[in-house]
C-alpha cells in the first residue's frame, strides 16, 4: 500500500509541472512596459501596420484632422481635439479605442468601415501594456495632455446660429428682383461693372442642357 501510494503522488507531482490549456501564460512570455524589446516588438507587427493602413492618411505627416497625429510618438501621447487618444495602460480612457471600437456613435474611426475585432485587440492589449514605442524616450516627462477649451469651442463659426445681414445699397436699385441679387449687384459696382442683361429662352434652355448633360 505505501508503494502504491507513493507511485501515485509521484504521478500527481509529475501532472502538475505540465502545462495545460487553461493556464495562465508565463508573464515573461507576454509584451509588457518593462520589456522594451518585446513591447516594442508588438508595436512593430501588430500596431503600426494597422495604424500605417487604417489612420496615416488622415491622421499621418501630410493631414492632421481634428488636430490628431499617430504617426509619431508625441502625436498619438498629445492627441488631439478631443482629448487623449491614447492614455498609456488605461484603454478604457484611450478616446482611439473608444473610436476603432465604435464605442461612441459620434466618433467612429474609421468612418467607413470598422476594424476588424483582432485589431482592435491588438490595439488594446498594446494600451493596456504601457504603449511602448520605439521613440519613446523615457527619460523626459511625458507629453502634457492637450486640454479642450470648450468655451473657444462653442464661438467657432460653424457653431453659430444663421443670421440675416443688412441689405447692402446699390446704385442701379431698378436692376435687383431678390434680396441675393442686391449682394451681386453690390459686389459689380465696387468693381466697376455692370450686370449682364437678361438672357433669352433660347439662351437659358441651352444653359440648361449643358448644365444637365455637359
Amino acid at each position: 500500500m505505501p508503494r502504491r501510494l507513493a507511485r501515485l503522488l509521484l504521478a500527481v507531482a509529475v501532472a502538475m509541472t505540465l502545462p495545460f490549456p487553461g493556464r495562465a501564460a508565463d508573464p515573461a512570455s507576454e509584451p509588457n512596459a518593462s520589456n522594451d524589446a518585446q513591447g516594442i516588438q508588438f508595436f512593430e507587427t501588430k500596431v503600426r501596420p494597422l495604424l500605417v493602413k487604417h489612420c496615416y492618411e488622415c491622421h499621418g505627416e501630410d493631414a492632421q484632422e481634428s488636430d490628431l497625429r499617430l504617426d509619431t510618438h508625441d502625436g498619438i501621447m498629445r492627441g488631439g481635439r478631443s482629448g487623449m487618444a491614447v492614455v498609456a495602460g488605461k484603454p478604457t480612457q484611450s478616446l482611439l479605442l473608444t473610436a476603432v471600437g465604435y464605442q461612441d456613435a459620434n466618433l467612429r474611426m474609421p468612418p467607413e468601415t470598422k476594424l476588424a475585432a483582432a485589431e482592435v485587440a491588438d490595439l488594446r492589449r498594446w494600451i493596456e501594456i504601457g504603449a511602448p514605442h520605439p521613440d519613446a524616450d523615457t527619460s523626459r516627462p511625458a507629453v502634457k495632455p492637450r486640454e479642450v477649451d470648450f468655451e473657444r469651442g462653442r464661438a467657432f463659426w460653424a457653431f453659430q446660429p444663421p443670421v440675416r445681414p443688412a441689405i447692402p445699397q446699390v446704385k442701379q436699385a431698378d436692376w435687383p428682383t431678390s434680396p441675393i441679387d442686391y449682394f451681386v449687384l453690390s459686389k459689380l459696382e465696387e468693381n466697376g461693372l455692370r450686370p449682364a442683361p437678361p438672357a433669352d429662352r433660347l439662351t437659358l434652355i441651352r444653359r440648361a442642357t449643358f448644365d444637365l448633360l455637359g
